[in-house]
């Protein structure tokens, strides 16, 4: 057995075992990459010409302060060393110098994935809830609550394209992420980025995004997103206002059940990833059934880390 950057019959083999193993998401067929802020290395393992194992290491743009890695090795060949020897083969390709901490991650239920990160002193730093809401219970919150005086409730298909308002609505939701990704934290991006991250024309759903204004500006928000033809959809990101507390809690609670009694009235199926850190989603989790739940975690490799018990 041999581990080797892949040669130009590997991709379609490595794809091939990586679309194979539930949980995989990695394509061997992305070129490397070792310039400033963009870092991608993919090794294979063969044997007897027969790719084996893949491993990948990259810097996410967004999350720049962790390296995610990724190891699949086909089920005959595990418990054999090539695991571990792909990941060494990673670790041994970052570049000189680069202190970054390691992410990794997996389904809850992959025990063999869970023992493999684990035993090699990778942690829980986060978890995700994954799932379909049952949308036939989302009404009662946003017909039983109204929003506090001097809060008005719009959706986006009331707001001209050419309005400023746009930009305090995609500065919001940057607010709302970088306050729910603290474990993983976010690189800053400017006005035309946070636009295009947040408010994709293609992605977003305009009467299906609502916005709580108070004193005329954004406070809190919640939307669905990335409707499909057979009418499945994703709650997309939701909050109020980092620095407002409970009330943005509260508020941003009554406008998901709004995303949601929505997508009741128009026979729309809604799926969530809900972070643990995230308070809002993690209260639907809470108080919506979720059908097909599953638990993605993410694991963290630094001596000192905040870890969670997932």
């Amino acid at each position: 057995m041999i581990i080797r950057t892949p040669t130009q019959s590997d991709p379609a083999q490595a794809n091939n075992l990586a679309a194979g193993i539930d949980g995989c998401f990695m394509d061997a067929s992305v070129p490397d990459r070792n310039e400033p802020g963009r870092f991608r290395r993919t090794f294979v393992a063969a044997l007897h010409d027969q790719v084996v194992g893949i491993g990948v290491i990259f810097r996410n743009w967004l999350h720049p302060l962790r390296l995610t890695v990724d190891v699949v090795v086909a089920p005959d060949h595990r418990r054999t060393g090539i695991g571990t020897a792909l990941l060494d083969r990673l670790v041994a390709a970052i570049p000189t110098g680069d202190a970054r901490s390691l992410k990794a991650a997996c389904w809850n239920d992959d025990e063999a994935s869970e023992a493999f990160w684990r035993s090699h002193r990778f942690a829980p730093i986060m978890r995700t809830d994954i799932g379909t809401i049952d949308v036939t219970q989302a009404c009662t919150v946003a017909s039983a609550e109204i929003p506090a005086d001097g809060i008005t409730i719009v959706s986006g298909d009331q707001i001209s394209q050419k309005d400023s308002l746009w930009d305090e609505i995609a500065q919001l939701h940057d607010r709302v992420y970088r306050a729910n990704h603290e474990w993983s934290p976010p690189t800053p991006i400017d006005l035309p980025l946070a636009r295009q991250v947040f408010l994709d024309p293609d992605d977003l759903i305009p009467e299906a995004l609502v916005v709580a204004l108070r004193d005329d500006r954004p406070f809190a928000m919640a939307s669905l997103r990335a409707l499909t033809s057979e009418g499945t959809c994703e709650l997309g990101w939701a909050g109020g206002d980092p620095t407002s507390g409970q009330e943005g809690f509260r508020v941003a609670r009554i406008l998901v059940a709004h995303c949601l009694a929505l997508a009741r009235e128009r026979g729309w199926a809604v799926g969530v990833e809900a972070d643990q850190a995230d308070p809002i989603l993690q209260d639907v989790v809470k108080q919506w059934p979720l059908r097909d739940h599953r638990i993605w975690v993410n694991y963290g490799r630094r001596e000192q880390e905040d870890l969670l018990s997932v």
